[in-house]
């Protein structure tokens, strides 16, 4: 059997359920209309956080700047500015919540985090502090008995492994969660000579790149979602640990439909011209179930996991899974494919959908769904 056979062979057995058969009935969760829109124009929407008020905080990667939004006004202002000092920020890469009204920002091109309550800055935790510097100053979680969540890669060398680390911002003390399949693990790397007779080490992607990623919940549930096979693994506070059962994934294989069709997807969101199929020397033989970008694994209010499925020229509308706590799919939340989950509030869910010219907006939706 050609190994590109075999390989197929395996991941359509590990990823999802043997090729041919039935597919599971899986319960539609369609978004009820949205209660409010922001006319406010974004670049690039990352992160969002309900606070108290019902005001929204909001940042813009591209642009990097971070606001606040009163759905009931529609007025948008913003928070601090761009800086070095005292509660300015140069990268906000994320809004963690914390206990009560606050908020953890990450500054990572500062080395620190800011600390929020409500939608002001209130404190500045220097690179000098001792989480900070062990974790190099990046967080993707928080919860609020005091944890922050980061994963990385094992060792810095090629093919490594990544982990999933939990650190105790009181002591500083970071514990190892879990190992994660990282997308490096699935790249190729080439050894170059350059002109001068240097060696040089050169690192492709697997395309889509496909991570395993962990989420970090408010009441301190760690959600791991894992590639081969599809199945989400749940971390209870107190270290236990539940591996749920293979999820059902369609795995059409990546022929070059797939391929224009994602290059295609790529340009949209880059907003860069479209890379020939050709430039991308390392591809999945088949679609992977999720990708490993920001944004794709999301922790709802009540404590399940949506993780955003990998577009496919059949499917080419944005879809999450919704797993709960045993691990089981329970329904599917589907959408245009301009339309994306950016965050959720106690009974609202955010969403960021981005125009023809890639002006992006915030509406927001009642949550639970309609179902």
């Amino acid at each position: 059997m050609p190994n590109r056979i075999r390989v197929l062979a395996f991941l359509a057995a590990a990823l999802a359920v043997p090729l041919g058969a039935p597919a599971q009935k899986i319960a539609d969760l369609p978004l009820r209309p949205p209660d409010a829109k922001l006319a406010e124009e974004f670049s690039r929407i990352a992160y969002v956080r309900e606070i108290g008020d019902g005001r929204l905080l909001v940042t813009d990667d591209k642009d990097r700047r971070l606001v606040v939004a009163d759905f009931r006004t529609g007025i948008v202002s913003p928070i601090s500015r761009n800086g070095e000092g005292p509660g300015e920020y140069r990268n906000p890469r994320g809004l963690l919540p914390l206990g009560g009204d606050s908020t953890l920002l990450v500054d990572d091109m500062n080395r620190r985090w800011l600390v929020l309550v409500g939608a002001a800055v209130v404190l500045t935790l220097p690179p000098e502090t001792s989480l900070i510097g062990a974790l190099n100053a990046v967080a993707d979680g928080a919860d609020r008995s005091g944890h922050v969540l980061v994963s990385r890669t094992s060792g810095g060398n090629p093919g490594d492994s990544g982990l999933l680390l939990r650190g105790w911002r009181a002591t500083g003390r970071v514990d190892t969660i879990a190992r994660l399949r990282s997308a490096a693990q699935d790249a190729r790397y080439v050894t170059n000579v350059d002109g001068s007779g240097n060696a040089r080490l050169s690192m492709f992607l697997r395309m889509p790149a496909a991570g395993e990623q962990g989420i970090l919940f408010a009441d301190g549930w760690i959600a791991i979602a894992r590639l081969v096979p599809y199945r989400v693994e749940w971390r209870a506070p107190d270290g236990r640990s539940t591996l749920g059962p293979t999820l059902p994934a369609e795995l059409p294989t990546f022929d070059e439909r797939e391929k224009r069709a994602f290059v295609e997807r790529e340009a949209k969101t880059t907003g860069r011209a479209a890379r020939s199929i050709e430039e991308i020397p390392v591809w999945w033989p088949v679609v992977p179930p999720f990708e490993g970008s920001r944004g794709a694994f999301l922790a709802e209010p009540e404590g399940k996991l949506l993780v955003r499925r990998t577009p496919t020229v059949i499917h080419a509308e944005t879809r999450y899974d919704v797993v709960d706590r045993r691990g089981a799919l329970v329904g599917r939340v589907t959408m245009p494919a301009n339309h994306r989950i950016v965050g959720f509030g106690s009974r609202s869910v955010y969403v960021a959908v981005t125009d023809d010219d890639g002006i992006q907006r915030l509406q927001r939706h009642p949550w639970p769904t309609s179902r």
